[in-house]
C-alpha cells in the first residue's frame, strides 16, 4: 500500500476526525492514545501493557467503533509511523536478533488494540521491511547465514529451522543458501569419512548412504522439498564425488609410498570417479610437487629415494595403467636421479637380492642392510625378483641347462608340455591389478640410467667377484636369472636393437659363465686322477682376455712365496691341465686365489676364516710349535717376513693386522708370534702393529706411489695417440687398450685403473684433456 505525507499530516487526519466525530472526546486524550502507539516516540509502550488511563482511552475511543474512516485513518497513522521507526532504526540494525526485537515492538500494541482485524497491513509492513533489510544491509545478511551455518554444521537443526522460518516469512529465498550449507557439510562429513580411508571399495556410495539416513530428513525440511526429491540427492551424490577426487589428490603422495595392496581399493575407486584430464593433470601435479620435497631432495639418501620410488611406480600403475602419466612423472624425476653415483649400485643390490653373505665387498656406503632388504622386497612380486631363492650348479651358457641324459628328449619334453598345458582360472574377478596389469617395471627403473651399458657393465663386474670368490661352482639362480632378464631386454630380436657395448659385454659374460662350467668339469677329473690329495681345490681356468676387464684379476706385480705344500698341489693341476689341454699351459692369478682354513691351537681354539693366498703364505710362515708350553714360540720380525714371503713391508703390515684382529698372531717384543692361548693377549706386552712400523710403511708406500705415477706419466703419448685415432673413450677401455699398447719394460702392467683416472683427471684439470659423461675422456677441441 502506497502512503503519502509526513506524520503530523496523518495526526492531524485522526484528531480531527476523531475528536468531530466523537463528541465525548477532546484532543488531549487522542494525543495520549497515539503517543501509546507511536513506536518511536519517547511515551510509547515500551513492550509493556498499557497503564489505566491508556485502557480507558482505548475503551472510550475506539472500542465499538464502527467508524470506518476512523479506523483506516488510525491504520494509515500507524503504519506510517512504523515505516519511520523502521528506517530510522536501519542503519543500526547488526544482527537478525534486533531486526526481530523491532518487530516485537512493533507489533505489541495490536495485541490490546484490534484496529487491523480484517488486514495484516502492519505484518506487511515488518515482512516488506525486513525483506528490504536482509536484501540491503550485507552485515545483517552474513551474519545470519554464518549463524545458520554454524547451526547446520552442529547439527543443531531446531535453531537452523528457525532461522530458514523468518527468512521465509521475511519473504527472503534461503534455497541456495541452505544448499551451500549442506554442501559445507557434506565436505565436513567426507574429510571425517574419506581422510586416510585406502582399504574400502565404496566409499563413496557408503559415505552418501550414511549422510543421507542421518540428515536428510532435517535437511529437506530446510529446502523446503521432498525427501525423495531425485534430482536435489543426485547434485549431491556428485559433489561427495567432487569431495571424494579432492581428498586422494591431496593425500596422493602418500598413497603412493603405501603397500600397493592396501591401498588398492581407493585407487580403483578413484579411477572410475576421473573423468576429466585436468583432474588427472591435478593428480600429477599435487604428487610431483610432494615427490620434489620428500623424494628426490639432496637431502634423502638415494636407498629412501629409490624405495619411495619403485612404491610408487606401482601403485601409481594402478590408477593409470596406460602409464601415459606414469611416463610424465618418470620423466621428472629421472634427472634428479642421475646425479646420485650410487644409484646403479643400489640397483643391482635390491634387483639381484645381496647381502652381506654373498661377501663381494661392494655394498655401497651409508647403506644399511635393513634398507637393502626392504628395496629387495619391494621387487619381489615383479619379474626383476621373481627367481626363487635357490642355488644350482654353473651351466654352460651355450648350451643351456638341460644335462646330457635329457639333450635327446628335449623335443618331446616341449611337446609334452604342450599337450598338458591347462590355463590358469583366476580365482576372483578383479583381486589384483598389478596381476592384471604387466608393470614393466624393470624398463622404468633402466630408464635412470643414463645408459643401459651402466647397468651391464655393473652387473659384470659384481659377477666377476661372485665367481672368482665362489667356493666350488654353485651359483645362487638369481644371478643366471638376472642374466636372462638382460638377454630378454636387451634381445637384439626385440624392436629395440641392442647396442653393440652391451651385446659385447653379454657376451663376455656367457664365456665367464662357459670358464666355470668347464672348470668345474675339470676339477671333476683332477679330483679323481688326484685322488690321494686330502686338500679339495676348486681352480677356476678362465680366458684372460675376457676376464681381463676386471681390475682385481690383472694384477700380476708382487709375486710371493707361497706355502711349498700348496704350490706342488697347484703345480699338479697345472700340469695335469696340459695333459688334457694339450699346447694349453695354465698361469696363476696369485692376487685372485682365496684358501678356506681350519686353525687349531694350544688352548684349544678351532678358527674357521677364510684367506687370500697371500695371507695363507705369511700365515704358513709361522710354525706350530711342537710342545705344550705356556710360553709364546719365537716370532718373526717384519723384515724377517718380507725377506722370506717375497712381499713389501706395507702388504706383510695390512696381512698382519688381519691375523691379528682374528686372534691369530700377536705382537711382542718386536716380533710376531702365534697365539695359541688367548691370555697372551691380556699381556700388557701386546700390541697390534707399532708406531714405528707404521711410519716405515708410510714411507716406503709413499716412494711406491711415486714411482706408479712415473709408470702412469709414460703412457702420456700413447693415450693421446690412442683418443686422436678412437675418440672418446671410456676409463675402462682406455686402460685395457694401454695394457696392450705399452711395452713391458715401461712397467704399466703395475699401474691399475684407479691410478689412470687419477692421472687423466689431472690432465683435464691441466687442459691436455677433456672430460665427458659417465668416466669417458677425449682430446680437447682446437679453436
Amino acid at each position: 500500500m502506497i502512503l503519502t505525507g509526513d506524520t503530523k499530516t496523518f495526526k492531524r487526519a485522526v484528531l480531527e476526525y476523531g475528536v468531530n466525530g466523537n463528541k465525548n472526546s477532546n484532543a488531549e486524550e487522542w494525543n495520549v492514545l497515539l503517543q501509546w502507539l507511536d513506536p518511536a516516540g519517547k511515551k510509547n509502550h515500551q513492550l509493556k501493557p498499557p497503564n489505566l488511563l491508556v485502557k480507558t482511552m482505548i475503551e472510550k475511543l475506539l472500542l465499538g467503533s464502527n467508524d470506518y474512516q476512523l479506523l483506516s485513518n488510525i491504520q494509515d497513522y500507524y503504519c506510517w509511523q512504523c515505516r519511520v521507526y523502521f528506517y530510522n532504526e536501519y542503519k543500526r540494525i547488526e544482527t537478525l536478533n534486533e531486526l526481530k526485537r523491532i518487530e516485537r515492538h512493533v507489533l505489541f500494541p495490536l495485541k490490546y488494540i484490534p484496529i487491523f482485524e480484517g488486514n495484516n497491513r502492519v505484518e506487511n509492513e515488518v515482512r516488506l521491511f525486513g525483506n528490504y533489510l536482509l536484501k540491503t544491509n550485507k552485515k545483517v545478511m552474513s551474519r545470519a547465514v554464518e549463524r545458520l551455518r554454524n547451526r547446520m554444521l552442529e547439527d543443531d537443526f531446531e535453531l537452523a529451522t528457525e532461522i530458514v522460518d523468518y527468512f521465509d516469512y521475511c519473504q527472503t529465498d534461503s534455497t541456495s543458501i541452505v544448499l551451500d550449507i549442506i554442501l559445507d557439510k557434506i565436505e565436513q562429513f567426507c574429510q571425517l569419512h574419506y581422510t586416510r580411508k585406502w582399504n574400502k571399495r565404496y566409499l563413496i556410495m557408503e559415505t552418501f548412504n550414511q549422510f543421507i539416513s542421518q540428515y536428510w530428513d532435517q535437511l529437506s525440511s530446510l529446502l523446503f522439498c521432498q525427501e525423495d526429491n531425485h534430482t536435489i540427492t543426485n547434485t549431491l551424490y556428485k559433489y561427495f564425488e567432487k569431495q571424494f577426487i579432492s581428498i586422494r589428490t591431496n593425500e596422493i603422495f602418500d598413497i603412493c609410498i603405501s603397500n600397493p595392496a592396501s591401498v588398492q581399493p581407493t585407487l580403483l575407486e578413484l579411477r572410475k570417479e576421473i573423468s576429466t584430464v585436468n583432474d588427472f593433470n591435478c593428480v600429477v601435479v599435487e604428487l610431483l610437487s610432494k615427490f620434489n620435497l620428500k623424494v628426490i631432495n639432496p637431502s634423502i639418501v638415494t636407498a629412501d629415494a629409490l624405495f619411495l620410488y619403485i612404491r610408487t611406480i606401482k601403485t601409481f600403475s594402478i590408477l593409470d595403467p596406460s602409464g601415459r602419466y606414469l611416463q610424465t612423472i618418470s620423466s621428472y624425476v629421472k634427472p634428479h636421479f642421475r646425479q646420485r653415483k650410487d644409484l646403479v649400485h643400489l640397483l643391482l643390490f635390491s634387483m639381484l637380492g645381496l647381502d652381506e653373505t654373498d661377501q663381494l665387498n661392494t655394498m655401497p656406503s651409508q647403506v644399511s642392510e635393513e634398507k637393502l632388504t626392504a628395496l629387495t622386497n619391494e621387487l619381489k612380486d615383479t619379474e626383476i625378483c621373481s627367481y626363487t631363492e635357490e642355488s644350482d650348479d654353473v651351466v654352460d651358457p651355450m648350451i643351456g641347462s638341460f644335462s646330457k641324459e635329457e639333450d635327446s628328449m628335449v623335443l618331446e619334453q616341449v611337446i609334452k608340455r604342450y599337450m598338458e598345458w591347462i590355463p590358469e582360472v583366476p580365482t576372483s574377478f578383479g583381486k589384483g591389478i598389478l596381476s592384471d596389469h604387466k608393470l614393466d617395471l624393470f624398463d622404468i627403473l633402466l630408464e635412470l640410467l643414463e645408459s643401459k651399458e651402466t647397468l651391464v657393465i655393473e652387473f659384470k663386474n659384481l659377477l666377476t667377484k661372485k665367481l672368482l670368490d665362489l667356493r666350488g661352482y654353485t651359483l645362487d639362480k638369481k644371478w643366471s636369472k638376472f642374466l636372462s632378464l638382460l638377454k630378454k631386454r636387451f634381445d637384439n630380436r626385440s624392436t629395440e636393437t641392442m647396442d653393440e657395448e652391451d651385446l659385447n659385454n653379454i657376451n663376455t659374460i656367457d664365456i665367464m659363465l662357459r670358464d666355470i662350467y668347464k672348470s668345474r668339469q675339470i676339477a671333476t677329473d683332477m679330483q679323481l686322477d688326484l685322488h690321494n690329495t686330502n686338500v679339495k681345490v676348486y681352480p677356476k681356468i678362465v680366458s684372460a682376455l675376457y676376464w681381463s676387464n676386471n681390475s682385481d684379476t690383472q694384477s700380476k706385480a708382487g709375486d710371493f712365496e707361497m706355502d711349498g705344500e700348496l704350490e706342488h698341489l697347484l703345480e699338479l693341476y697345472s700340469r695335469f691341465y696340459s695333459q688334457k689341454q694339450i699346447g694349453q699351459k695354465l698361469e696363476l692369478r696369485r692376487d685372485n686365489g682365496s684358501v678356506s682354513l681350519n686353525l687349531s691351537f694350544l688352548d684349544g681354539r678351532t678358527v674357521h676364516c677364510k684367506a687370500s693366498l697371500r695371507q695363507y703364505s705369511v700365515l704358513t710362515l709361522f710354525k706350530s710349535p711342537k710342545h705344550d708350553s705356556n710360553f709364546p714360540t719365537e716370532g718373526l720380525t717384519i723384515s724377517e717376513l718380507c725377506a722370506r714371503s717375497g712381499m713389501q713391508s706395507k702388504q706383510i703390515a695390512d696381512i698382519l693386522r688381519y691375523w691379528v684382529s682374528k686372534d691369530v698372531l700377536y705382537f711382542s717384543d718386536g716380533k710376531y708370534r702365534t697365539l695359541e692361548f688367548l691370555r697372551w693377549k691380556g699381556d700388557s706386552t701386546y700390541a697390534a702393529i707399532p708406531d714405528v712400523l707404521e711410519e716405515s710403511v708410510v714411507e716406503r708406500s709413499s716412494q711406491h706411489e711415486d714411482k706408479q705415477e712415473n709408470h702412469v706419466e709414460r703412457a702420456l703419448p700413447y693415450i693421446k695417440d690412442i683418443l686422436l685415432n678412437l675418440g672418446t673413450l671410456k676409463i675402462d677401455k682406455l686402460h685395457a687398450l694401454l695394457q696392450s699398447a705399452m711395452p713391458k719394460d715401461s712397467h704399466y702392467s703395475t699401474v691399475n685403473q684407479k691410478q689412470l683416472q687419477d692421472y687423466l683427471d689431472t690432465l683435464v684439470e691441466e687442459g691436455v684433456l677433456s672430460s665427458a659423461s659417465n668416466d669417458s675422456y677425449k682430446l680437447p677441441q682446437i679453436r
